[in-house]
């Protein structure tokens, strides 16, 4: 889930974000879908082999200080005769003041990478939850709708690898009414997910 940076027209403002409670945001999050984009969907080469975009992608969460998250995002990926290499990609989000605990402005990398990063970026990628799921027993979302200000781009977040219909359709309703570009989204990540995580 990692945020791309956009050099495009802005896009009118989105619908307004929730409060959020960090606190039931941190832990294991489960990409269920997502739009295209360069980190996830390239084909990079590592050891001599050529690999596959991103499967079965997961998010986690870490509480740093009460101002940081720590974000590792691993996804699986898959060369032709068959090797499996877990890429992964460490970042840190720094709570927007102004965001009621909905945006974080991300970077991700080394110290001297993520201060380039935030240079260039006005002091990170967007992060900003749209919509959340009901709590859970233990107090966690179960679901989230994660995008940027200019709407070019969307994640379909889960705590578990898959979802049913009905809360599919919840979610999705939830992406079109705060203008997010749910119509681009790919659900290979779900399949991919449902097979590398439900043993």
């Amino acid at each position: 889930m990692v945020l791309i940076l956009s050099f495009g027209l802005a896009a009118p403002p989105a619908q307004a974000s929730p409060p959020v409670d960090l606190d039931a945001y941190l832990g294991t999050w489960y990409e269920l879908a997502r739009t295209p984009n360069d980190f996830q969907d390239n084909t990079p080469h590592h050891e001599g082999r050529t690999y596959s975009e991103c499967t079965g992608s997961t998010a986690e969460y870490e509480r740093v200080d009460p101002d940081t998250v720590r974000i590792v995002n691993r996804c699986v990926r898959i060369a032709a005769d068959g090797a499996r290499w877990e890429d992964e990609a460490v970042g840190y989000g720094l709570v927007d003041p102004k965001g009621a605990g909905a945006v974080l402005r991300i970077a991700f990398g080394p110290t001297w990478a993520r201060w380039v990063q935030r240079l260039i970026s006005l002091g990170g990628f967007e992060y900003r939850i749209f919509a959340l799921g009901r709590r859970d027993a233990a107090g966690q979302y179960r679901w989230s709708v994660v995008g940027n200000s200019d709407r070019d781009f969307l994640f379909l977040l889960a705590r578990t690898p898959t979802v049913d219909d009905a809360t599919w359709r919840e979610m999705l309703r939830a992406a079109n009414e705060a203008g997010l570009p749910a119509e681009q989204l790919i659900r290979r990540a779900a399949r991919a997910a449902r097979e590398d995580h439900g043993r």
